[in-house]
């Protein structure tokens, strides 16, 4: 699984706008992929994929780092609270996701990870797998979507996202788990 990005740090190797965590994180993946013995065959990157909070500038450099590894690899990604973090509603902002507004249960501790991006970086960027399906359980990629890779079924669920019983995710959870060729 992919490491942590976040704003520039003047001493990282790459030329980009990496902490050295993240740079440190990207060559380690670089070397996952190249070793001789047991290489990478893919990476699912589970959230806080770039810690860009809405700038483009540093969406540009993570791509840019994590260029050699996703040319080498399938390099699949779930959305987290740093990609998503919509707080605005729907009305004349756009959600990429469809959702109707924002999911922000009770219990839940949300803040302004994201700085706004509402899944819009990560939905331009990163282009998962969509089955066609009829439009109750459709994917919704990179928010909730299944792949196959070799023998392993993966799904890919939002934790930004309702996922109660009856919400879009849910039923859609529900068909994809249904689905499953046992």
């Amino acid at each position: 699984m992919a490491g942590q990005a976040s704003l520039a740090s003047p001493g990282t190797s790459l030329r980009c706008m990496l902490s050295r965590s993240a740079a440190s994180t990207v060559l380690r993946l670089q070397e996952e992929v190249d070793s001789p013995h047991n290489p990478t065959d893919l990476i699912l990157h589970v959230g806080d994929i770039s810690y860009a909070n809405g700038n483009p500038g540093i969406w540009d450099s993570f791509m840019d780092s994590i260029e050699p590894v996703a040319s080498a690899v399938p390099y699949m990604v779930a959305i987290g609270n740093h990609e998503y973090g919509y707080s605005k509603g729907s009305g004349s902002v756009i959600d990429p996701s469809g959702a109707p507004g924002p999911y922000q249960p009770s219990w839940g501790n949300f803040g302004p990870d994201s700085e706004g991006e509402c899944g819009v970086m990560t939905a331009r960027r990163f282009h998962m797998p969509q089955q066609q399906k009829p439009a109750e359980t459709r994917d919704n990629a990179p928010f909730w979507y299944g792949f196959d890779y070799g023998s392993v079924h993966f799904t890919v669920i939002s934790t930004e996202h309702d996922l109660s019983r009856g919400s879009t995710q849910y039923r859609w959870l529900e068909a994809e788990l249904a689905a499953v060729d046992r």
